[in-house]
């Protein structure tokens, strides 16, 4: 418990008019009786003047907050549920539009090449199309005759150019149907990067080529 300290009942023995001053230093003196003196003004303990009180209500009904019904906050927080839940219905409808079923997809805009088996696949074919857009380089791969990587294994396609190799994605091409593609992504241009290649990649080994190539061929020019 922590100690009463002895100058307050000094302070309460000097403001006490009916009690005699207690014997005190001078500048203690001095200040105790410069707060008797201020405690003593009559206008301290006046309320506010008339004028003043009227301009804190006027301050204060011009500040007032803005009350809101519960029926009306109710409805303000239902808003962005109703949003969400059609940004929802809108999400469900873009997939309706775009997952179709196999040998129904759309045929990719941009400009088609075809790309020739590699040593690993000699009798592949495929064709890519480019479709350079605003945030990278659309890559679509339409599949023919290639068949699905096995357990453990994936395909990998690249780009390559002079400054070297860009990866551009990877795929297993394990889905059904007479025609299937895969979308791929470049940040890099073809012009700077024409030579498309496709191998066949083990999980868990480092990310480069490897050589067993499946589909290789230009995309560019």
């Amino acid at each position: 418990m922590s100690e009463v300290d002895p100058t307050n009942d000094m302070w309460a023995e000097f403001l006490d008019p009916s009690k005699p001053d207690p014997v005190l230093e001078h500048e203690e003196a001095e200040m105790l009786s410069r707060a008797r003196s201020t405690l003593q003004q009559p206008e301290l303990w006046d309320g506010p003047s008339a004028g003043a009180r009227d301009r804190l209500l006027s301050q204060a009904r011009q500040e007032k907050p803005d009350v809101v019904s519960l029926a009306s906050a109710r409805s303000r927080r239902s808003r962005p549920m109703m949003a969400a839940a059609g940004l929802v219905a809108a999400a469900a409808a873009i997939i309706a539009v775009f997952v179709l079923p196999a040998g129904q997809t759309p045929v990719p805009t941009g400009t088609t090449y075809e790309v020739a088996g590699g040593s690993y696949l000699p009798d592949a074919i495929a064709d890519v199309t480019v479709d350079p857009l605003a945030n990278g380089v659309k890559l679509v791969i339409t599949l023919d005759d290639i068949p699905a990587a096995e357990a453990g294994t994936y395909y990998a396609g690249w780009l390559m150019g002079p400054d070297g190799t860009v990866p551009v994605g990877s795929f297993h091409a394990r889905g059904t149907g007479d025609v299937r593609r895969v979308s791929l992504w470049s940040g890099t241009e073809t012009e700077d990067y024409p030579m498309f290649m496709v191998t066949l990649q083990n999980e868990g080994e480092p990310l480069t080529p490897s050589d067993r190539i499946v589909l290789q061929g230009s995309v560019a020019g």
